[in-house]
């Protein structure tokens, strides 16, 4: 992989319930932070100020998430139930990750994985959910759809901060490169809060 265009960027977020995407400053432009399917993001330094008590977050997490079509279902009695979708999206759908079923056949609703494996041998992806999630397994319908959230795969910094008077503490000091194509974003604990990073892609 080559460095490509350096980058600073920084976020205001307004309050807890929805992330939001991290902005660069290009040439004193403000943009998005969306890299490109050959691009990776490198965020090399990041820092942030709570506005009250909480877990503060910035994260790498794909721009856009796409329904999948389910392709089996399983029951797993005492254990885990499992839904699977044909691909390779262990990331996408790894442990903490929220998702939506619809289109489905008793089992519409919202989920949240337990863990996610890829299966070589039928090429599918198999994501756990807790046990008796599933209504039924017996006929295999509808799509999932992913949902933007805070996972450890994704992580770049979290922190418990109290109040500091917009002081700002450093949140991580060392590089972290995202999955190709996945921006970089930010979620306050409550309130607002800000975040101020630096960084360069990489081509892939």
């Amino acid at each position: 992989m080559s460095r490509g265009q350096e980058i600073k960027g920084v976020v205001h977020s307004a309050n807890a319930s929805t992330p939001v995407a991290l902005e660069i400053f290009d040439q004193g432009t403000c943009k998005k932070v969306v890299p490109a399917a050959t691009e990776r993001l490198a965020v090399v330094t990041a820092l942030a100020a709570a506005a009250a008590t909480g877990d503060t977050s910035l994260f790498f997490d794909k721009p856009t998430f796409t329904a999948y079509n389910i392709t089996a279902l399983a029951d797993g009695g005492s254990g885990e139930d499992t839904v699977s979708i044909a691909g390779e999206h262990t990331e996408e759908y790894s442990t903490g990750r929220s998702f939506t079923i619809a289109g489905a056949t008793g089992n519409d609703g919202t989920y949240t994985s337990t863990g996610a494996t890829y299966n070589a041998t039928t090429g599918n992806t198999d994501i756990k959910i807790a046990t008796t999630s599933l209504t039924q397994v017996a006929t295999v319908d509808g799509n999932i759809t992913g949902a933007r959230s805070v996972t450890a795969a994704g992580t770049i910094a979290r922190l418990t901060v109290a109040n500091n008077g917009g002081v700002m503490p450093a949140f991580v000091n060392s590089e972290m490169v995202g999955p190709a194509g996945w921006g970089v974003y930010f979620k306050a604990a409550s309130g607002a809060a800000d975040a101020i990073f630096t960084g360069y892609l990489l081509k892939v």
